[in-house]
């Protein structure tokens, strides 16, 4: 608004009328002399002080009759195609703990059946 000033009757008031306007819950807000009236309107119907917190209850009060900004639509990316990648290496299999082993000079022999000698 061209005006903004004159609607003002002290600096205290300019300083909460910037809070409520830069705080991030009303980045919405339209600064128009209708919604203006709007608020204004609020907080003299319920005796509130000029505060950045008796704003934000009357923004919030009156949230379906401002005219506020438009949210955007969502913008929506396609996830990237899956790059195929090789197969993952084996996994080695451990021998089983409970199976017999012998030893013969420091190696491992094979169990087998018993063969008949002679």
């Amino acid at each position: 608004m061209a005006d903004r000033d004159s609607r003002f009757g002290d600096d205290e008031s300019m300083a909460e009328w910037q809070a409520f306007v830069s705080d991030n819950r009303h980045i919405r807000y339209e600064d128009t002399s209708d919604n203006w009236d709007s608020i204004f309107d609020f907080l003299k119907q319920h005796s509130l002080y000029f505060t950045a917190e008796s704003l934000h209850l009357a923004y919030v009060t009156l949230g379906d009759t401002l005219e506020l900004t438009p949210l955007a639509e969502p913008i929506y990316v396609e996830p990237p195609a899956p790059i195929p990648t090789k197969s993952p290496a084996p996994i080695p299999i451990a021998p089983d703990p409970r199976a017999p082993i012998a030893w013969r000079n420091g190696k491992a022999i094979q169990l087998t059946n018993p063969q008949r000698i002679g």
